[in-house]
């Protein structure tokens, strides 16, 4: 675990020409002074070959812009907090946190809330480096979310065109709804009012589908608008075309490297 400690310290202040961690850009760094730690909020760029045979599973990679030296770049949110001092790097044990829809995992152990990762200290008391990196792509820009920034797949620089779906059961009586899983698959321009697009209806596991009228909706980004509003607690489901699909995939790369 001291070489691992030792690595993510080496993230901060190096860079080499064949790492697959370019460089980290520290933005915030803030005191979290009764127990020595500090917290720290970056970002770090990646560069990875596309050609290598560990990266060659990450669906449409060979489809992604490259740089000058052949490689795909991409770049994730880091949240870290760790001792200041090797005084008090008491474990010298380190929890990579995989966070859940941008917001951090590890840090509940710490029954921490908000902004406030620290919490009542259980992990800070033992001595314990938490990481958390950003690998999703699909959850949208707020403050503090802990996300992944991708580059979009084309067909030798033409968009990438297909279909969209997503469901969704709405717990309120409303006219929109955001639909969560659609945030990084905008509808293209000229499908928002698209007759192929289609909202369809059930309760529970029913097989009997209505198709709601195109001209009761709408669709804008991530958000459907139904004019005579939705019904809580039934089942819907969109499809529609959108472009220029995220290559999610590098998202696990983050994580592993």
């Amino acid at each position: 675990m001291k070489i691992t400690a030792f690595a993510l310290a080496a993230c901060l202040v190096s860079v080499t020409a064949s790492a697959e961690v370019l460089r980290v850009d520290v933005s915030d760094r803030k005191d979290i002074p009764e127990y020595g730690y500090e917290q720290v909020t970056a970002k770090a760029y990646f560069s990875v070959d596309p050609k290598d045979p560990r990266n060659r599973g990450i669906a449409d990679i060979d489809k992604a812009p490259v740089n000058k030296e052949g490689r795909v770049e991409f770049s994730a949110d880091l949240v870290a907090l760790w001792p200041k001092s090797a005084a008090n790097d008491g474990s010298a044990v380190a929890i990579i946190d995989v966070v859940n829809r941008g917001i951090p995992v590890s840090m509940r152990l710490n029954r921490a809330s908000g902004g406030n990762m620290a919490g009542d200290g259980f992990l800070l008391k033992r001595g314990i480096w938490m990481v958390a990196i950003g690998w999703e792509f699909d959850v949208g820009a707020r403050n503090g979310a802990i996300r992944v920034q991708l580059p979009v797949a084309t067909d030798n620089g033409a968009p990438i065109r297909g279909t969209v779906r997503a469901a969704f059961t709405p717990d309120r009586s409303e006219m929109n709804y955001t639909v969560g899983d659609l945030a990084a698959y905008p509808a293209m321009d000229d499908a928002a009012n698209d007759s192929s697009a289609t909202l369809t209806v059930h309760d529970g596991l029913s097989k009997n589908v209505t198709t709601i009228p195109r001209s009761a909706w709408t669709i804008k980004g991530n958000v459907i608008t139904l004019s005579k509003g939705f019904e809580p607690g039934r089942n819907y489901e969109v499809r529609y075309t959108a472009a220029n699909p995220p290559i999610s995939g590098l998202g696990l790369l983050a994580v592993r490297d």
